[in-house]
């Protein structure tokens, strides 16, 4: 699954109702909920956060920085093009242009770690949202004693762990926020508070959401509510003590947010292999990335109809990797996923079968091995032990040696 990048933006889907006030003390009551945000969460405010309204054009070119920084050239554009070889997206969407709308049409402020302010939508008029400041000075406190910086830069070919680490930094500004509009800490209430929340988001896209592709809906909130469970079992330990030492230990994977109690001992299987150049046949390998288990229930669920199965097929992940192919105008894709037991591998045969039902129209029924045509394509899988690789390549396409490389490097991998 890709990060949608770590844009720690505050989106008004996040919140519901929230208190309002006149906009022309925006300093005042920015110093004013940081002392507050700062006595309940239990971090020193090390130095002012300057607080600046700006528009629509200067939000939407912040994100636009951000893009490109994170996703230079073409990579973005070739982003879409694995999302869409893999179903997850609409094949005609213009994946750029609707990320920009939807974040520009959803934000309502942001903490800029880059700058250290906090940064409000000026188009909410001379009113302003208490909730998403706090959410936001949550971030300013957590930049000032853990850096943020470093933080909001995707893992190099690892999305996954790029997405478990800022669950934890969004999840722990949600939980503070919730707090805040206590103004007091009731494990019992919050707990019922937070888990409200994560289910009104998961299953209540806004009107202006629902333009947007049920994978990016989720891609770009998981961060807010993915980690609340484990986030909360830091709190029910040691309230917000328990939530600092995530920040300085992270979970590793998005298998350990989905099973909190797996945190921080499974760890994930580093799942690599090399497609040598003189295998490629006038390929190049655009993308190299990990899909995680998050990723993997969008192969079984990728409009949200199939949550269930998705999550029952998905358990037992161990690791994975994935390289996307482009030659012209044709795309490819070599993968390989590591589970911990031979059950759990079954299942992942199950994931691989209805990801082809969902995007072939012949979808063969997956074995230990086997190989199938369907659309022009070459579909080829093996599985040898816990480890399962699957290729799906144009026809004339050297299919068999990146099956070779995928299943033998995941077979060695740790």
């Amino acid at each position: 699954m890709t990060s949608l990048l770590p844009l720690s933006l505050a989106l008004q889907l996040l919140f519901a109702s929230p208190a309002q006030v006149d906009g022309d003390t925006d300093q005042k009551l920015v110093d004013g909920i940081l002392r507050e945000v700062s006595a309940l969460r239990g971090l020193k405010v090390l130095r002012t956060v300057p607080a600046v309204r700006h528009s629509r054009d200067q939000i939407l070119a912040y994100v636009d920085s951000r893009i490109q920084e994170e996703y230079p050239g073409k990579a973005l554009e070739r982003e879409a093009l694995m999302l869409k070889h893999l179903g997850l997206i609409p094949r005609q969407l213009d994946y750029r242009a609707t990320l920009e709308d939807f974040v520009t049409a959803q934000v309502a402020g942001y903490f800029d770690p880059f700058k250290d302010r906090f940064v409000l939508a000026s188009w909410l008029g001379n009113m302003m949202q208490r909730p998403i400041i706090a959410h936001e000075l949550t971030h300013a406190l957590q930049h000032q004693h853990f850096g943020l910086k470093k933080a909001l830069k995707r893992i190099p070919e690892n999305d996954d762990a790029t997405i478990a680490r800022s669950a934890i930094i969004e999840g722990d500004a949600t939980i503070t926020m919730v707090v805040h509009l206590m103004q007091t800490i009731d494990l019992t209430a919050l707990q019922e508070a937070v888990d409200k929340m994560a289910t009104n988001i998961a299953n209540g896209p806004t009107l202006t959401a629902r333009h947007v592709p049920y994978y990016m809906r989720q891609g770009l909130t998981f961060p807010y509510v993915g980690g609340l469970k484990l986030l909360m079992l830091g709190m029910h330990k040691k309230s917000f003590k328990g939530i600092d030492d995530l920040h300085r230990l992270v979970p590793q994977s998005t298998e350990q947010l989905l099973h909190p109690e797996r945190y921080p001992n499974d760890h994930p299987i580093a799942v690599d292999f090399k497609l040598p150049v003189k295998t490629l046949g006038g390929f190049s390998v655009a993308a190299r990335n990990r899909l995680g288990e998050l990723g993997m229930r969008f192969l079984v669920s990728p409009l949200g109809e199939k949550n269930a199965l998705a999550e029952r097929l998905s358990d037992g992940w161990g690791g994975d990797r994935y390289a996307f192919l482009l030659r012209g105008k044709e795309s490819a894709l070599v993968a390989a996923v590591a589970t911990d037991d031979a059950a759990a591998a079954k299942r992942y045969r199950e994931i691989l079968q209805t990801s082809f039902a969902n995007r072939y129209s012949k979808a063969p029924k997956v074995a230990l091995s086997g190989r199938a045509v369907s659309d022009g394509y070459l579909l080829q899988w093996q599985q040898k032990g816990r480890c399962l690789a699957w290729v799906e390549a144009p026809l004339g396409a050297p299919s068999q040696a990146w099956l070779k490389a995928a299943i033998s490097g995941c077979s060695a991998s740790k």
